[in-house]
């Protein structure tokens, strides 16, 4: 679980775009993607419970987060 700041470690080259949705599918917060490997993402003004976070790249990718 997550409180207010997710890091991702190893994000695939050429990873452009980072999504947050909600259970049911929304995105509900976007951000690019600066470099290649670690990126942090904002979780703080997201409500408590469960969301994927999706990288866009060649091989997108998908995580699941909960935040408490």
């Amino acid at each position: 679980p997550v409180e207010d700041v997710l890091t991702i470690d190893g994000l695939p080259p050429g990873s452009r775009m980072l999504r947050v949705c909600d259970a049911q599918g929304r995105t509900v917060h976007t951000q690019r993607v600066l470099r290649d490997g670690t990126q942090t993402v904002d979780m703080s003004l997201l409500a408590p419970g469960a969301y994927v976070v999706r990288v866009d790249s060649g091989e997108p990718a998908s995580i699941r987060v909960v935040r408490k």
